[in-house]
C-alpha cells in the first residue's frame, strides 16, 4: 500500500451525489481485514526467529495477537509457498481467513512485457494457480478464502485485472474464492483535472478546488472534475474486476490535514460515498481502511491516532452506507518511502497500543454492524453538503451533523446512524422525522442495550458527545400509525 502525503489536504464539498444512494443489498456484519507486512519481521534473509513466514511459533503469536485486536481475515504478504504453509496453518488454527497477495504473480503474466502487455491465463495458471494456489487450497479449504489483487491499481491495469479475475473464476479448483482489491484515494493525481501524472502522487487540495484558508471549495469546477474522474475510476475498477470486496484508504489523519479540514471532509465525502455507492449498488461490499500506523518521519508525517479517531472515521463510512473495515499496518515498517512506520504490533510480534485501539474501535464498529443486519441504506443527510433533509428525516438543522438512513417511511422499523462533523467536538440537535414513530430508541455502546428516548413522537434530540456516533432505531405501531396516516 502505497502512501500519499496529503501535502495541505482538506476537506469540504458538494457532492456528486445528492445524497440520494439508491435501494441496494444489504451487506453481511462482519468481516474486518488486516493488511500484513513482513518487511522487519521477515527480512530477505527470513531466519529470524520472530519470522511468522518460518517459524510456526512465531506465526502462531503474531496471528493470535491480530486477532485478538480484531481482525477476521488476513491480507498475507507475497511469499513462497512454503512460508505461506507456514502462515497459513497458524490462520487455519486460530479460525480466521486468509487472502493470498497476487500482484507479483499478476505481473509476471501480463505477456510480452509490463506494462503495456496482455493478461496470459495459461501462464498464470502454470505459474501460480498450478504451482501455489491449488496446492494451498487443498490444504486450507476453509481457510483459504481469496485473492488480494494488486493494491491502488492504476486505470491501464484494470482491463487485465479483469482478465485475472476471469481466469480465476472459470478454474474450477479457484472458483468461488473472494476477491478484495484496494483503490488509489480520491487525492491521487491520477484524479486530477489534467489528466494522471507521470509519478502517483497526492494532489494539493487547490487541485481538488478546496481552499484552505476560505474553509470550503472555492474551484467548483475543479472539485466536480477530480470527483467524476475517481467516480469514473471506481465504476471501471468495479465492472472490469467485479471484486467482492471494494476498498478504499483514505487516511486522514495527517499533521497537514489538521491545518485544512476542508480538504478532509471533501477527500472523505467524495471518497466514501463514490466507493460505497458503486460497490453497494452491484452487490459488492465496500471496505475502508483504518490509518492503524503512525510516523514523526517527513515527508510522510502521520500522527499517532487513537481510538477516539478511528471511532469518528468508522462513523462518517456507517453514514455513507459503509459496513466493513480493513486495518493497515499489522507490524512494523521501514520500507515505505524511507520512513518507520510502526503498525499495531512488533517486528517480534508484540501487541503495542495501536492494537489495543484497534480492538476498542471494533468493539464499537462490531455493535453497530450487527444491529444494522441486513438493512438496506438508503440516503445520506449533510446540512453542510446542502442536503438538509432525507427519506426519514424531515429536518436537521444543524451543520455539525450527518446522518445515514438505513429504511423508508413505509417500513415498519427503520434505523438512523448519525454522526458528528467534528472529530472531538460534542454536536447536539433536534432532529424532526417526516412521520410520527410509536416508538424512537437510542443504542447504549455501553450496555449494548437499546433505550427508549421518545414515545409516539415525529422528532428526537441527538447529542453526540462521548461517542461520535449514535444509532436510532424507529419503529411504527399503533396511534403512531394512525398519526402518521393523518397526517397529525
Amino acid at each position: 500500500m502505497r502512501f500519499r502525503h496529503l501535502t495541505l489536504p482538506a476537506c469540504a464539498l458538494a457532492l456528486a451525489w445528492s445524497g440520494l444512494s439508491g435501494q441496494v443489498r444489504a451487506q453481511s456484519q462482519d468481516d474486518t481485514f488486516v493488511f500484513m507486512s513482513s518487511q522487519l519481521s521477515c527480512p530477505p534473509a527470513k531466519h529470524q526467529p520472530h519470522c511468522y513466514l518460518t517459524n510456526p511459533v512465531a506465526a502462531a503469536k503474531a496471528v493470535a495477537a491480530l486477532r485478538d485486536a480484531g481482525a477476521r481475515n488476513v491480507l498475507i504478504p507475497s511469499a513462497t509457498l512454503d512460508e505461506m504453509m507456514v502462515i497459513a496453518q497458524a490462520i487455519d488454527d486460530a479460525g480466521l481467513k486468509f487472502y493470498t497477495y497476487e500482484h507479483w504473480e499478476f505481473i509476471g503474466a501480463v505477456r510480452p512485457q509490463y506494462p503495456g502487455g496482455t493478461f496470459d491465463c495459461g501462464a498464470y495458471t502454470h505459474d501460480r494457480i498450478d504451482a501455489e494456489i491449488a496446492p494451498l487450497r487443498k490444504r486450507f479449504p476453509n481457510a483459504y478464502a481469496g485473492l488480494h489483487f494488486t493494491d491502488e491499481p492504476l486505470q491501464r491495469d484494470l482491463a487485465n485485472l479483469g482478465a485475472q479475475a476471469t481466469c480465476l473464476r472459470n478454474d474450477p479448483r479457484t472458483a468461488g474464492m473472494k476477491i478484495f482489491v484496494n483503490l488509489l484515494p480520491i487525492y491521487s493525481n491520477q484524479m486530477q483535472p489534467g489528466g494522471p501524472a507521470a509519478v502517483p502522487d497526492a494532489m494539493a487540495p487547490a487541485q481538488y478546488g478546496v481552499s484552505c484558508a476560505a474553509g470550503g471549495i472555492t474551484n467548483p469546477t475543479a472539485a466536480q472534475t477530480v470527483a467524476s474522474n475517481h467516480l469514473a475510476y471506481v465504476v471501471a475498477a468495479a465492472d472490469s474486476i467485479r471484486p467482492d470486496f471494494l476498498a478504499t484508504n483514505i487516511y486522514v489523519f495527517d499533521l497537514h490535514l489538521a491545518q485544512c479540514p476542508a480538504g478532509r471532509e471533501f477527500v472523505m465525502t467524495e471518497g466514501m460515498s463514490a466507493v460505497s455507492n458503486v460497490a453497494r449498488a452491484r452487490g459488492l461490499k465496500p471496505v475502508a481502511y483504518l490509518q492503524n500506523f503512525r510516523t514523526a518521519a517527513p515527508p510522510y508525517s502521520f500522527h499517532p491516532t487513537n481510538f477516539h479517531h478511528h471511532r469518528w472515521y468508522t462513523s462518517w463510512f456507517f453514514v455513507f452506507g459503509g459496513r466493513q473495515f480493513a486495518n493497515f499496518l499489522s507490524h512494523d515498517d521501514d520500507t515505505i518511502s524511507g520512513a518507520m512506520h510502526h503498525g499495531m504490533l512488533t517486528a517480534s510480534n508484540d501487541s503495542r497500543d495501536i492494537a489495543v485501539d484497534a480492538l476498542n474501535t471494533h468493539a464499537y464498529t462490531r455493535q453497530i454492524q450487527a444491529q444494522l443486519g441486513s438493512r438496506t441504506h438508503h440516503r445520506f443527510v449533510a446540512p453542510f453538503l446542502s442536503v438538509p433533509t432525507g427519506e426519514l428525516i424531515g429536518w436537521l438543522p444543524t451543520n455539525q451533523i450527518v446522518a445515514g438512513e438505513y429504511g423508508l417511511n413505509a417500513d415498519s422499523s427503520a434505523m438512523v446512524f448519525f454522526a458528528r462533523r467534528s472529530i472531538d467536538q460534542p454536536a447536539s440537535s433536534t432532529v424532526s422525522f417526516n412521520k410520527w414513530w410509536s416508538r424512537v430508541e437510542r443504542l447504549n455502546f455501553n450496555t449494548g442495550l437499546w433505550e427508549t428516548v421518545g414515545t409516539n413522537t415525529n422528532s428526537t434530540q441527538v447529542a453526540l458527545t462521548d461517542f461520535p456516533g449514535a444509532l436510532y432505531r424507529l419503529s411504527m405501531s399503533g396511534m403512531a400509525a394512525e398519526r402518521s396516516e393523518t397526517g397529525q
